[in-house]
């Protein structure tokens, strides 16, 4: 996957058979699991949705909330057949699950300063932002865990056990397990904007 002005465009491994799927898009995408979509942030922070091979593209969800110092936050379920992202009511936020084929919608809490939605890979819990607290929200019961502060950009590891963070300003990276404890600082960056985990080791 590459990204240049504006332009949203798939290619090989190898840099081969590169071709544009979108156009008026943001450097903000996610495949789905299951590797059949593409979600995409375009103009008007608006939600697109479009296959590997540039088919079907369509809106998918209508301007998604973005709060102050925050990036735009989409994410998958597991099974690739929901999106999980923020909306705006007046000085509220909430946090919204959509089904991609049927657009039925459920609100999963709603309250200030909402953002960086994130699935954990086992489909049972949430990670968010609330200002500038991580938290931790296990969907059956709605408890709620506090992990970090002062964090953004998070990314849980493929096995769900760990939950990576920017911290501050600074530039440093920060993981902390998923019930709050082992926090500890991995790496110190430049004027980082995003985290990734790599595949588990074999």
């Amino acid at each position: 996957m590459v990204f240049g002005r504006r332009s949203l465009g798939v290619a090989t491994g190898a840099g081969v058979n590169l071709h544009v799927i979108a156009r008026n898009a943001s450097p903000y995408f996610r495949w789905s699991p299951d590797d059949r979509w593409i979600a995409y942030v375009g103009r008007g922070h608006n939600v697109w949705l479009v296959r590997p091979d540039g088919a079907d593209r369509h809106l998918a969800v209508r301007r998604i909330a973005v709060a102050a110092n925050s990036l735009p936050g989409i994410a998958w379920s597991p099974d690739g057949t929901r999106l999980l992202f923020v909306t705006r009511s007046q000085h509220l936020y909430s946090l919204v699950a959509q089904d991609i084929d049927t657009i039925n919608r459920q609100t999963i809490l709603t309250g200030a300063g909402l953002s960086s939605p994130e699935w954990a890979p086992d489909g049972r819990s949430i990670a968010y932002v609330r200002g500038r607290t991580l938290v931790v929200r296990h969907l059956s019961t709605g408890a709620e865990t506090a992990v970090a502060r002062d964090a953004w950009a998070e990314q849980w590891s493929p096995d769900g056990r760990w939950i990576a963070y920017l911290s501050g300003g600074t530039g440093t990276v920060e993981v902390v397990a998923s019930d709050g404890t082992g926090r500890h600082q991995v790496a110190e960056l430049y004027k980082p904007e995003a985290l990734s985990w790599g595949s588990p080791s074999r």
